[in-house]
């Protein structure tokens, strides 16, 4: 049988911190690759505080 994995959205930087508190992983739009456009874009060259 499957592992089940939590996916979770994330629009900033603290919903990041938050939703890695419970999730396996966390997705998210970057700069102009983001689907959300009222989003906090998060820049290419800030993923390193990841």
């Amino acid at each position: 049988m499957s592992k089940v994995e939590l996916l979770a959205p994330a629009k900033n930087f603290k919903a990041i911190k938050a939703a890695s508190d419970y999730a396996d992983s966390v997705y998210f739009g970057v700069e102009k690759y983001n689907m959300r456009m009222r989003s906090e874009n998060i820049n290419i060259k800030d993923l390193w505080k990841i």
